[in-house]
């Protein structure tokens, strides 16, 4: 379901998009805040600044507010965006069309989130980096 991409040490998981939401419906929605962390922790460990528990928190507690899941959900995807032009994948995130998905289906933004990390990942395939299947 996922390859590992390793960096300079630093291990990557290339997810399957799908893979991701069928595991947060078979899991009741739990494995969405897994994921959600796991993806932020990444892209902090390529180099993006981000808390990753900050950016979990806004999406867990923070939704009782209603507005620090949509900046959350927003940053994110201009984190992706950073990590894309830093890897010089060829196809960008659009933050502000992330954050409408997520508006309008919700969770079923997630593989488009997922799809474009994979971006970067791949990416960074292409420039030599080495992939270990997990």
């Amino acid at each position: 379901m996922a390859d590992l991409v390793v960096v300079n040490g630093i291990g990557f998981k290339r997810r399957n998009p799908w893979g991701v939401l069928g595991l947060t419906v078979i899991t009741l929605g739990v494995y969405y805040f897994v994921w959600y962390y796991k993806v932020n922790n990444e892209l902090k460990n390529y180099g993006i600044v981000v808390d990753p528990t900050v950016a979990t928190l806004a999406v867990t507690i923070g939704s009782f507010i209603i507005i620090p899941p949509l900046v959350s959900h927003y940053k994110t995807a201009d984190r992706i965006l950073q990590a894309q032009e830093k890897a010089n994948a060829p196809e960008r995130i659009i933050p502000v069309l992330a954050l409408l998905l997520v508006i309008v289906v919700g969770g079923f933004a997630m593989p488009y989130y997922q799809s474009q990390i994979n971006k970067v990942w791949d990416a960074l395939v292409a420039s030599g980096a080495e992939v270990t299947p997990a």
